[in-house]
C-alpha cells in the first residue's frame, strides 16, 4: 500500500477587493516600500490585475503578482512570496500561471524592472522566458544607496514562453 504524500496542488486565483488586506500584508512583509492602499485600489479599479497563490480559497496567501495592462502589453509591478514559503517554487508557479492568463487575454509582451542585486528574482525571470533588454542607470535611490534597474521583456508570442 502506498500513500501519496505530495502536497496538494496550489490554486491561482484572481485578486479581488476581498483579498486586498492579505495581499497588502504580504507586500509589507516582502518590500521596504509597500504600496499604499490607495495605489492598490486605484490599480485594481483601472488597468491593474492581480493574482494570488494559495492552497485553497480559505487558506492564507502564499504569493501574489500584480500587473498593469495596457492594450497588448503588461508590466509586472510586483511579485512576492511569503517569506516563510520561499524556496518552494511558488513564485515560479504563480509567474507561469499569470503569463498564461495574460497570453490568453491577448497580451503579447510583459516587461518588468528589477534591481541589479536581486539575483533570485533575476533567476526566476530568466527561467520564465524573460530576456534583459536595457539598463536604467541609478534608477533606485534609497537608504541602501543607488542601484541600476535591469529591464526585462518576455514575448508571449514566442513558443515556449508560456
Amino acid at each position: 500500500m502506498s500513500i501519496d504524500i505530495r502536497p496538494a496542488a496550489l490554486q491561482v486565483c484572481e485578486l479581488t477587493l476581498e483579498d486586498l488586506s492579505a495581499a497588502m500584508a504580504l507586500d509589507a512583509a516582502a518590500f521596504d516600500d509597500p504600496f499604499s492602499e490607495n495605489l492598490w485600489r486605484s490599480l485594481l479599479a483601472g488597468q491593474g490585475r492581480g493574482w494570488l497563490l494559495r492552497e485553497r480559497a480559505d487558506t492564507p496567501v502564499l504569493a501574489y503578482a500584480l500587473f498593469s495592462i495596457v492594450l497588448d502589453e503588461a508590466e509586472l509591478l510586483r511579485i512576492a512570496v511569503d517569506p516563510d514559503a520561499q524556496g518552494k517554487g511558488h513564485g515560479r508557479q504563480l509567474l507561469q500561471s499569470t503569463l498564461s492568463f495574460l497570453h490568453e487575454w491577448g497580451c503579447q509582451r510583459v516587461m518588468l524592472e528589477v534591481r541589479r542585486s536581486n539575483t533570485s528574482a533575476i533567476h526566476l525571470y530568466e527561467r520564465s522566458g524573460f530576456v534583459q533588454e536595457a539598463v536604467r542607470k541609478a534608477y533606485y535611490v534609497d537608504s541602501a544607496g543607488v542601484e541600476d534597474a535591469l529591464i526585462y521583456i518576455c514575448s508571449l508570442a514566442r513558443p515556449g514562453n508560456i
